[in-house]
Parts: C-alpha cells; structure tokens; sequence
C-alpha cells in the first residue's frame, strides 16, 4: 500500500504514503517484540499454541490485540491512512482493487490471530509474570499507537503537508481540524469513535464483575463420549476420537513452499519485464 501510495503521484498519495510508513512502523514495531514475548511465554510462534494466551498473560495478550486492532479498525491512525490511500487512487479503479484486496486479505489474517489469543475456556491458567521493565518497551509503543492516532491531524499539518509540498510544488487536497479529516469526498470524524470507543471501556469495566458467566459443556452433535471424556466424541466407525478445535490452513494449497515457490517465480518474471522494459 505504502509503494501503490507513493508511485501514484499525486500529493494526496505521496502524503498518505509517509503517514503509512509513520503508523505502519509503530504497530508493526508493537506487534514483533509482543510476538517474541509470546514465543518465550509460551515456547511457540503457532498461532493455534496462541489459544487461551489471555488468561496466560493478560497484559500481554493486551498489548498484541492494540496492536492488531490498530492495523485493522477505527480510529486508529492505520485505517485513516488506507482511506486516504483510497481516495488518492480513486480515478483508477484497477488500483483500488488491488488496494481493497490487500486490506480485506490483511483483515482476515489479523481477524484470525485475534479471535484465537482472546479466547478461552474456562479452566483456570497459570498467569506467567514477568518483569515490569519487560512491558515498558510494549507499553510505550502501544501508547505511541493512542496518542498518534489522536494527533493525526496534527502530524499532518505541521510535519507531512510541508515536506508533501517542499517535495511536489502542491498540497494535497485534504482539511479539517482536531478530530477530523475533510477531503473533497467527504469527512472522517475520528475523534467521536474515540469517543465511543472510551465509553464503551469504561462500560466494560464498570459492569465486567455484575454477571456470572454460564459454564457449559462441549457439543458434538450428540455425540460426546460422556462416559470417559468429556473432550472424546463417537465418530461413524463407533470408535471415540479426541476433539480439535483449530483453523483450516490447507497447507496442501497454501502451503509455505508451495507459495514461495510460486512467488520467486513471479518475482523472477517481474524483475526481467521491468529489465527489459528499461532497456527498450
């Protein structure tokens, strides 16, 4: 998205590219050290070893899911970007295409990682304490992520509209003031979604302690094995296989080698059109 933003051209691109790199850096940043923190928590990079990971380390699991949610939804610096992306790329409808497939494909993955460290059963965790100099670093970047997205329109005005045009003799055609963003299409008003978004944790944490959460058993269909256990359920043969509950990864389709495979050899063919390309 940051190299479509940028070779499009036009003011508004260019600008919407920089704020990428800006925003984009930071939850990236948050997202790699919670990623090693997770692995020497848990000994593993598996996103299906991630399940329960919020009762095994709540502030944690915390941090990663600010992290993902800042790449995915409102108001959050990341998303104001692609929308600004978006409109610069609005008049070729190719390119925005290929921009919303990136983004929806983005959101699937981030989507999926999240549902899976937030979830959990309800059998108690050994929470893993570390040490309180272990989240500083985590914590700052996740506050950098807030504070960044609350002074978007700031960091705008005062540092990325200048260099835009020092860099390319013009504005981008984009206005507004604290807490929202105007453009010829229409606005983004981000700072009442943090408004929203405020309330709505401190609904959370005011109410989270007034219900008591129904404990459930397991259903298969019918099936479970209730004489051994609970986890055992009766497959066609009459026989008792042990459940799993976990993403579909089709590694046969999709798999790593598979994949890389294939993207050396498009990669390979692209480098010898732009060669030749450049030759005639």
């Amino acid at each position: 998205l940051i190299i479509a933003s940028a070779g499009i051209g036009t003011p508004l691109a260019v600008a919407a590219a920089i704020m990428l790199i800006l925003f984009h850096a930071i939850s990236k940043a948050l997202l790699f050290l919670c990623t090693g923190e997770i692995e020497h928590t848990i000994g593993s990079r598996d996103i299906e070893d991630m399940a329960g990971l919020i009762k095994k380390a709540p502030l944690l699991t915390t941090l990663a899911a600010l992290g993902m949610v800042s790449m995915l939804l409102p108001p959050f610096g990341v998303l104001l970007t692609k929308w600004v992306s978006m409109e610069a790329a609005s008049e070729n409808p190719i390119v925005i295409v290929f921009l919303v497939l990136g983004s929806a494909l983005t959101t699937v993955y981030y989507a999926k990682w999240l549902g899976t460290i937030l979830s959990s059963t309800m059998d108690k965790n050994a929470v893993h304490h570390k040490k309180p100099e272990t989240y500083f670093p985590l914590s700052f970047l996740g506050l950098s992520i807030v504070a960044t997205s609350i002074l978007v329109f700031q960091i705008y005005d005062y540092f990325i509209r200048p260099q835009v045009e020092i860099l390319l003799k013009a504005a981008p055609n984009v206005s507004g003031q604290a807490g929202l963003f105007a453009s010829e299409i229409g606005e983004f008003a981000y700072a009442v979604i943090f408004v929203v978004l405020a309330l709505a944790i401190i609904l959370y944490l005011a109410t989270k302690n007034m219900f008591t959460p129904r404990k459930a058993g397991y259903y298969m269909c019918g099936e479970n094995n209730l004489e051994r256990d609970k986890l055992m359920f009766r497959n066609g043969l009459c026989s008792y296989d042990k459940s799993n509950v976990s993403n579909i990864y089709l590694q046969n389709t999709f798999g790593e080698s598979k994949l890389t495979t294939i993207g050396y050899a498009i990669s390979i063919i692209l480098i010898v059109i732009a060669l030749a390309g450049g030759v005639l």
